[in-house]
């Protein structure tokens, strides 16, 4: 008797540890999408341990070929190729963690979707500028564009690439009259959910930086960030938020 019950102890243990593991892996992979998701790791954890008894700023420097990756044989058992044809979307989000090797219009499927009226929508250029901007999703389509091929990298995950189109961050502040001698960092915020990403200023000068609105030339659908989404060259797919809401120049 005493040794099932030393087994179901150990079991238990060894679970916990395993999704403890599971939730750093995410997060030091750097595209940790799902702040409620995080949570619901955590607590798993938490419970697993009783039945036994979150902003960095992302530096230039920080780019997808120096940061860690997870090995091949750690990624999560459940995550499955599912293909969806033109025009469907997933009738559920993705699984536990954020993730998913579901491709659908050639990206992969991470975060929780936001649903945006277009009509109402605006983004904001707010902080350490001369005039602030509220823009419609017609305004930045008419502004001048760049298209760039670029990878989007989740280390230990997935990779998708291709060619991205939208209108340059460094445009955006320069119409917003950017206060240069004060500004340090670039809030990116989306649209709902809460979730933002840091960077240094002076990245925004690369090649790469758009708040894109296109993905091979067709708008985003709606679980991939629609109607805007920022694309940051040479970063993790963390730093490309999704359903975008607001540039804040600090």
């Amino acid at each position: 008797m005493n040794s099932k019950k030393y087994n179901i102890r150990f079991i238990l243990t060894f679970n916990a540890l395993v999704i403890s593991a599971v939730i750093l892996m995410l997060i030091f992979s750097g595209c940790y999408e799902n702040a409620e998701i995080a949570k619901k790791l955590g607590q798993a954890d938490t419970a697993a341990q009783a039945n036994a008894t979150d902003g960095d700023i992302i530096s230039s420097g920080d780019s997808a070929d120096s940061g860690p990756n997870l090995e091949q044989d750690q990624n999560p058992q459940d995550l499955t190729e599912t293909p969806i044809s033109k025009g469907t979307s997933p009738t559920a989000g993705p699984p536990l963690g954020g993730f998913s090797t579901q491709k659908i219009e050639g990206l992969h499927v991470t975060g929780t979707q936001i649903d945006i009226d277009i009509e109402s929508y605006r983004l904001k250029v707010t902080g350490l500028v001369e005039n602030e901007l509220s823009l419609t999703f017609e305004e930045i389509k008419a502004m001048p564009s760049a298209r760039v091929f670029a990878v989007l990298d989740c280390p230990g995950f997935f990779v998708d690439e291709g060619y991205w189109t939208g209108v340059e961050i460094s445009y955006l502040l320069d119409k917003a009259g950017l206060k240069k001698e004060e500004a340090n960092t670039l809030v990116l915020s989306d649209y709902e959910n809460g979730y933002s990403k840091k960077i240094d200023i002076e990245m925004i000068e690369q090649e790469g930086f758009l708040v894109a609105y296109h993905f091979n030339d067709s708008e985003f659908l709606p679980i991939h960030g629609f109607p805007l989404r920022i694309v940051a060259k040479g970063q993790y797919g963390s730093v490309w938020v999704k359903w975008l809401g607001e540039i804040k120049v600090e």
